[in-house]
């Protein structure tokens, strides 16, 4: 993922994790790009903090659009993106309909 975001010059790479595993595989890495690890259970979200280069976010909604909506908006008012900023959102297997493992980019 941090490849991929590096090439296509992501601001932000956003993790989409239950379990925190995805984070936590993504915080291992190290890489340049920022990530933003989001999930809707509280533990997950409390592990994800001591996650390196992890900043947690609280997300209720399993919907891809608006999840990618949230973190937008989060992005937005907190000066961590801007208009015309590209994410790359991971998720894996078991978040949103179809539970499939994705890489999606998207332009804010």
């Amino acid at each position: 993922a941090g490849r991929i975001a590096a090439e296509l010059d992501a601001r932000l790479i956003v993790v989409a994790s239950k379990s925190g595993v995805t984070a936590i595989a993504r915080s291992k890495r190290r890489g340049s790009v920022p990530t933003v690890g989001v999930s809707d259970v509280p533990v997950t979200l409390r592990q994800m903090a001591l996650y390196w280069g992890v900043t947690p976010l609280a997300v209720e909604c399993t919907d891809t659009n608006r999840l990618l909506e949230h973190v937008c908006e989060w992005g937005l008012r907190n000066g961590r993106l801007q208009r015309g900023d590209r994410i790359l959102l991971v998720a894996g297997t078991g978040f949103g309909a179809g539970g499939h493992n994705m890489a999606l980019v998207h332009e804010v």
